[in-house]
């Protein structure tokens, strides 16, 4: 186990950083026109998922139905979209702050975002970011401790519950690889064992682009209780299929 590059990692609290998927709160009215735009990027949608005013609520806190797609470019470092469609959004939403270490990645998204429009930021926006700076950081201090415990529970559980399973060693944020090729499956009994069955969704590897074959990715950033909820429900999907 010395050599277990798993066991460093888990040892390792892990760090949030990177731009790995930009989220994009819309209303229906603006879904068409939003796909549109992006879709001259070289954006398409490659998946998309309903859930009820319930589920939503669960996830999001949000009582409202929600339309989630996914937008995917060939294009590697241009990442991944998600269009969050709200049938009744709460309200206009915040302009999150995005850190991109890259120079020229950097200037590209700036002169997009000029081009769209968005070179102005909300009051509320201002606002928050400065809150976060000034007073985030003990709140953030206890999150990455709380997620590291969870990615703790995640590899125990799946080593004794999914031995089939692989979880690849977290290297940011709180976005989980579990790799499902030893399972046998292909990617459409994987996803519907896990959709249907299991009743937890998580987010198809191929979605991402080629090499994402046989894998799935798992959100830890939950309460503990629900993580090891979705997770027996996982094990008992697959033990009876």
């Amino acid at each position: 186990m010395a050599n277990d590059p798993l066991a460093t990692a888990v040892e390792e609290a892990p760090s949030i950083s990177g731009l790995y998927e930009l989220a994009i709160g819309a209303t229906a009215e603006d879904e068409a026109a939003l796909i549109q735009y992006w879709q001259q990027f070289g954006f398409s949608v490659v998946q998309f998922t309903t859930l009820s005013a319930t589920q939503a609520n669960q996830l999001y806190g949000v009582n409202s139905s929600l339309r989630s797609l996914r937008l995917h470019n060939q294009v590697k470092d241009r990442g991944l979209l998600r269009l969050m469609v709200w049938e009744e959004p709460v309200n206009e939403g915040l302009l999150a702050n995005i850190i991109i270490s890259n120079a020229s990645l950097r200037n590209r998204f700036k002169f997009e975002l000029s081009k769209a429009g968005l070179v102005m930021t909300n009051t509320f926006s201002i606002e928050a970011t400065i809150a976060a700076y000034r007073y985030g950081e003990p709140w953030l201090e206890a999150l990455n401790s709380y997620l590291h415990q969870n990615f703790k529970f995640l590899v125990s559980f799946v080593r004794d519950q999914l031995p089939q399973v692989n979880v690849v060693p977290l290297e940011g944020t709180y976005l989980v690889w579990l790799d499902f090729r030893g399972m046998g499956c292909s990617d459409d009994e994987i996803k519907e064992t896990l959709l249907n069955r299991a009743k937890v969704w998580l987010s198809d590897g191929p979605a991402f682009g080629k090499g994402g074959e046989g894998f799935q990715r798992i959100n830890i950033a939950t309460p503990r209780e629900v993580l090891e909820s979705g997770l027996k429900r996982i094990a008992k999907a697959f033990a009876d299929n």
